[in-house]
């Protein structure tokens, strides 16, 4: 082995030196290479910068503070999904179709005020003497009417019942009748060739309803007749001694006839009940060119039908 090799050799680094004029050698400057960082990309400033003291004195003080930029929501905030009922309700209310349920209706209890109605329903309308109905304006089809009168005996007995009877005078312009013709009553039914029909005498009042009925039908009634004068007596009241007092229950009542709706009534149980009277003037009906009129008014008769066809032109003894 060469003994050169083995002997090191000595080596003057100065011969390397490669002075830059600052004294520094090119291995200096690789070590300071290699301890020095790499230089970095200059950094932009923060979008949102801190504030400043004099912005924080300001913010503090209420004045001009500086507008928070929105913050984003973490990232690993996961949104809750929407609950059943929360949620689908509205959308619901939106596309469903609307139903309005309507209340219940309790049913209304029967009062003072409600109209007073018949067996069959139909309103009962009560008229007050004195009162003048106009016929042709309340029912306007009016053609034909039916009288009904109704009572009940207090005493039932062969001799003691009282005989009420509903009669009729057709008066002129005079107040008085034409004939004999012009009074019925239960011994002549017909008057007016049929234009004035009595249905029948009822001489005890039993049952329910209508006792006795007149139609009349009033374009058959003739234009010299203006007035007809309703009229209830007692049979031979003054001979029996009876009178009002031994009756009850009466009215009178008028019915549209070819509707049967009932058009009023008058209840006469408390203005001739006490009487000591044996007859009574109900009402007339009168006529106004194409109109026709009824007139309540409740007046007494003492003698009863006698005297009230005396009144009016009849001949007693040929008609009773």
């Amino acid at each position: 082995m060469d003994d050169d090799l083995l002997n090191p050799v000595k080596i003057d680094l100065s011969d390397y030196d490669d002075d830059d004029g600052n004294g520094d050698t090119d291995a200096d400057n690789a070590a300071q290479s290699a301890a020095s960082p790499p230089p970095q990309a200059p950094v932009a400033p923060p979008s949102n910068p801190a504030p400043s003291p004099e912005d924080l004195d300001k913010a503090l003080a209420g004045e001009n503070a500086p507008a928070s930029a929105p913050t984003a929501p973490p990232a690993s905030v996961v949104p809750s999904l929407p609950e059943e009922d929360s949620a689908a309700a509205p959308l619901a209310e939106e596309t469903a179709p609307q139903t309005v349920s309507q209340p219940e209706t309790a049913p209304v209890a029967a009062s003072d005020d409600a109209p007073e109605v018949d067996m069959n329903g139909n309103k009962i309308n009560r008229v007050k003497l004195g009162e003048e109905i106009n016929l042709t304006r309340l029912d306007p089809s009016l053609k034909r009417v039916l009288i009904g009168m109704g009572w009940d005996a207090k005493v039932f007995a062969d001799e003691s019942t009282p005989d009420l009877d509903v009669s009729l005078f057709l008066l002129d312009k005079n107040d008085m009748t034409r004939d004999n013709e012009d009074f019925v009553f239960y011994n002549n039914l017909e008057a007016c060739e049929g234009g004035v029909q009595h249905h029948g005498d009822n001489r005890t009042g039993a049952g329910d309803g209508d006792d006795e009925n007149i139609t009349i039908t009033f374009n058959e009634i003739p234009y010299d007749v203006l007035r007809i004068e309703v009229v209830l007596s007692i049979y031979q009241g003054r001979e029996k001694e009876q009178s009002f007092k031994d009756v009850e229950n009466i009215f009178f009542r008028l019915v549209n006839a070819d509707t049967t709706i009932e058009l009023f009534r008058i209840e006469l149980d408390k203005i001739v009940g006490g009487d000591d009277a044996v007859g009574v003037k109900i009402g007339s009906f009168k006529r106004e060119g194409p109109n026709w009129f009824f007139e309540a008014r409740a007046e007494p008769v003492e003698r009863g039908l006698e005297e009230a066809a005396t009144e009016y032109g009849i001949i007693v003894a040929e008609m009773v």
